[in-house]
């Protein structure tokens, strides 16, 4: 079972969010158990170069994760007598024997060697590798039944001997199998000892420190349950405050947390009170948060008169004397940094815990941001493909409008001796240059604002609302006529001026008689009315009433009557004309009411300033 001493290395190893493949295979190739857990869970070859390239296919940002999940299954919960250290040191000894044997050999892995006799010294089965699966059926035949077996095979024999029989029985096998001298087989002692030595030290295990390995694993436990609950946040104000609960439950405090700017020049710093104003200029700012930020390495404040009085004012907020700066990074990139209350009482686990929260907070914060810019690219590239299809649309539908508007100039010029066409022709021509216009509205995209905008301002003019009113009953007078309708315009005699933009007004007095005609299939009377001298929320303007004799619109219509929604009327219709007049009112400075009861009909009145 894995000694204390490989498994407080294996701890430190897999501690952080990343974990290098390379110093994981060199703690996993000295230790059987955990070489078995990866390699079975891998599914790879018993070889260094498929279980390194094995490690390295998985996922960067899940490989620690993983790698610390990994642990528990050589960590018998309810404890268990584990290797002592000569014994186990022993065992890779016979391993590295196995492997010296066989260096030199054609078409011999001396490597892959070494790993399968110490998998197969400690029982291990993998049926997937021929040669391992063969190591468990012949362990224990008669030595002169392997003279002639594969050389793994019997420099596995060897190691046996070595390791449940002594040194001497493994030179009288290592003679039989291998013909080596008793002289040579001692070098060979040697080389393996030198071997196992190398390899312990290269995959950074300390023997003198052999204990203390369980609590940094409840550590990761801890940070690890934490860190469940913090990824289920969707956004990163909300990942914050529950960065800041979490850190209560852990620590009992809050740190300080500051977090780079998006020209990443600036630390600011984050909270409700008065420390939340606290911005570092990273280059050049002396404090030891900015300092720790540049250099990415973790740091230490301390109350001093030499120390910067930003660094004093958060030891004060934290209150105490002594803090630790943990930088907050995902992956390479460092995104502020964490600053914790110290004494000198916290142990090295205390420091550990600390890292291991910003180092998960980190890594959530960094996969929110990452997510919102994929979200932002693929709407950037959906805005883009449709701003270019829509360009298309309009370049297109502006040619048939072309065509009317020059065959519309020639009727002009060939009924130009009867008076009676030319304002109906103007009225055409004015409407095919309004829809030319509104077409054309379609390929202004404003830039991306948190609340959307209209960015066309209405073009205000002098205009006469009377003069409106009529040409729009001039437009739908046609179809009214066919439905049996009347239309008539009442009100205020002569010019009724303000100042305003004709073509939106059109829009919408357009837009609720159609409406008006539309609802009195049988026939009726629709009414545009104006007055003048009408006051609204301290405004003088004009009143615009557009009535008719239809059967009037349901309260169900009326609780959502200014909501874009699909049209119950079927055809053409969009459901958006009410919606559109109401907004387009509002853009002009004025209001919108409606009026209307079951049977009695329908009015909508509209206030338009004199100026806005």
């Amino acid at each position: 079972m894995t000694p204390d001493a490989v498994l407080s290395r294996y701890l430190d190893l897999v501690a952080g969010r990343e974990v290098e493949p390379a110093a994981l295979y060199r703690l996993l190739a000295i230790d059987a158990d955990l070489l078995y857990r990866w390699v079975s869970t891998l599914g790879c070859a018993t070889t260094p170069a498929a279980i390194q390239s094995a490690l390295a296919a998985l996922p960067r940002g899940s490989r620690a994760g993983f790698a610390r999940a990994q642990v528990w299954s050589v960590v018998p919960l309810g404890g268990g007598v584990r290797l002592g250290l000569d014994q186990w040191r022993a065992v890779l000894v016979a391993s590295c024997l196995a492997e010296v044997l066989v260096v030199g050999l054609d078409g011999v892995d001396a490597d892959a060697t070494r790993l399968r006799v110490l998998l197969a010294g400690s029982g291990v089965q993998i049926e997937s590798d021929p040669l391992m699966a063969e190591l468990a059926t012949f362990r224990g035949v008669d030595p002169a039944l392997l003279v002639d077996a594969h050389p793994v095979l019997r420099a596995f024999a060897v190691s046996e001997a070595l390791e449940h029989h002594g040194r001497a029985q493994a030179a009288g096998l290592a003679l039989e199998l291998f013909a080596i001298e008793e002289t040579a087989f001692a070098d060979c002692m040697q080389r393996a000892e030198a071997r196992a030595g190398a390899l312990i030290d290269a995959a950074g295990v300390t023997l003198e420190t052999a204990e203390g390995w369980f609590e940094p694993l409840w550590i990761q436990a801890q940070v690890a349950a934490f860190s469940m609950v913090m990824g289920r946040e969707s956004d990163v104000p909300a990942l914050e405050r529950l960065g800041a609960q979490v850190a209560r439950a852990l620590f009992n405090h809050e740190p300080r947390v500051f977090l780079l700017n998006t020209q990443q020049s600036v630390l600011e710093g984050t909270g409700s009170d008065d420390l939340a104003v606290l911005r570092l200029a990273v280059a050049t700012s002396p404090s030891r948060v900015a300092s720790a930020v540049r250099s990415g390495e973790d740091t230490v404040i301390e109350e001093s008169a030499e120390s910067t009085v930003a660094d004093r004012q958060i030891l004060r907020r934290l209150g105490t004397d002594t803090a630790i700066v943990s930088v907050l990074r995902d992956v390479d990139t460092v995104l502020g940094a964490l600053v914790f209350r110290s004494s000198e009482e916290d142990s090295s686990q205390s420091v550990a815990l600390m890292a291991g929260f910003a180092a998960e907070l980190g890594h959530w914060m960094g996969a929110l941001r990452r997510n919102a810019m994929a979200v932002r690219k693929g709407l950037d590239a959906y805005r883009a493909q449709h701003e270019k299809r829509l360009r298309e649309i309009v370049h297109e539908a502006n040619n048939p409008l072309s065509i009317v508007h020059n065959y519309l100039h020639i009727l002009e010029l060939r009924l130009k001796d009867y008076p009676e066409t030319h304002e109906p022709l103007r009225l055409i021509a004015a409407e095919v240059r309004r829809a030319g216009t509104i077409i054309r509205k379609a390929t202004e995209f404003p830039a991306p604002q948190p609340v959307a905008a209209d960015t066309a301002l209405p073009r205000r003019a002098e205009i006469d609302v009377n003069a409106v009113a009529r040409a729009v009953t001039e437009l739908v007078g046609a179809s009214a006529m066919r439905a049996g309708i009347t239309v008539n315009v009442t009100g205020e005699e002569g010019a009724l001026t303000i100042r305003s933009d004709r073509d939106r007004l059109m829009q919408v007095l357009t837009n609720l008689t159609r409406n008006a005609v539309e609802a009195m299939a049988a026939g009726g009377q629709l009414t545009i009315e104006t007055r003048r001298g009408v006051y609204r929320a301290g405004k003088a303007g004009v009143e615009i009433i557009v009535r008719d004799d239809g059967p009037g619109l349901p309260a169900a219509v009326l609780d959502r009557i200014y909501d874009p929604k699909a049209s119950s009327k079927g055809g053409e219709h969009a459901g958006l004309g009410l919606h559109i007049s109401a907004r387009v009112v509002d853009e002009l400075g004025g209001a919108m009411d409606v009026r209307t009861a079951p049977g009695k009909g329908t009015e909508f009145s509209i206030f338009l300033p004199d100026s806005v």
